[in-house]
This record gives structure tokens, C-alpha cells and sequence, in this order.
């Protein structure tokens, strides 16, 4: 048998009692990894570095990503970047957007944060905690 620990159990688990139950089994500590989805309006090379050096697990999509997909997959955060898009894609993404807001944890910055607060405006909900959106003029990584 084996017993499966995220690193937050470890703090308050005994590991020698785990082992003690089952001495032909043993313990397995899974790593506590972020997941975060990256929609990409022209993510920079710095940026890219700041997230990959934070150990996360990171999805990378463009501006045609697909809300239900995205809503889909296991993750901490959405993050839309800071880049430059043609008029024509601005209502899409922001529709996209839409969908979206109040179902994850959303952060926009530069760009990002003016789209995703146009969407969220689109549908009536401020920029709070409550609401689970977060915008900024440069990219924090400690916001995700």
C-alpha cells in the first residue's frame, strides 16, 4: 500500500506512523506545484523566466485559447499577459474573458489587466478579492 502526502500534510503528518501501519508499503510526498494557465497576448522572454524559475506547472495558450478548455484544467490561476492584438480579436478575447470571470482566479497585467477589466466591466463585477480577479500595470509573480 502506498500513502500519498502533499507537502502541507507533512507538517502536522508523523511519517513513521504511516510506515509503522503498513511496513511492506510506504510514503510518497507530492510536491506542491502550481498550476497556471497562461493566456499569451505577447508574453516577453523576461516574463517566461520569472514564471519557469518559480518551479510551476505553466499552460500556454494564444489569443484563440478556449474558455471551456481553459475552465477545464487543474489550475491555481489564469494569467492574460501583456502584448499587443488587433481590434478585430479585442471583443473575442474579451467575450472569451467573460466566460470565465468568477470561475477562476484570473490575473491580468499591462494589456491583460485592461481587456480582462473591459470583460469584467462587460458584465457588471469589479476587480476584487471576492471576485477572484487581480490586475496590475507589470506582472507579480507573487500575484499567482
Amino acid at each position: 500500500m502506498v500513502t500519498v502526502l502533499s507537502q502541507k500534510c507533512i507538517d502536522k503528518a508523523d511519517i513513521a506512523s504511516f510506515l509503522s501501519c503498513n511496513p511492506e508499503g510506504y510514503v510518497h510526498i507530492e510536491p506542491s506545484i502550481k498550476n497556471v494557465n497562461i493566456i499569451d497576448l505577447g508574453l516577453g522572454k523576461d516574463t517566461v523566466s520569472k514564471i519557469a524559475g518559480k518551479n510551476y506547472s505553466v499552460n500556454v495558450f494564444n489569443k484563440n485559447f478556449n474558455p471551456e478548455l481553459l475552465l477545464s484544467l487543474k489550475s491555481d490561476c489564469i494569467v492574460v499577459t501583456n502584448g499587443i492584438i488587433d481590434l478585430s480579436d479585442y471583443e473575442t478575447i474579451k467575450k472569451k474573458l467573460m466566460k470565465m470571470i468568477r470561475k477562476k482566479k484570473i490575473v491580468g497585467f499591462g494589456f491583460g489587466n485592461k481587456i480582462l477589466a473591459d470583460a469584467a466591466r462587460g458584465i457588471g463585477v469589479d476587480f476584487d478579492e471576492s471576485e477572484k480577479l487581480y490586475g496590475c500595470a507589470n506582472f507579480e509573480i507573487d500575484m499567482v
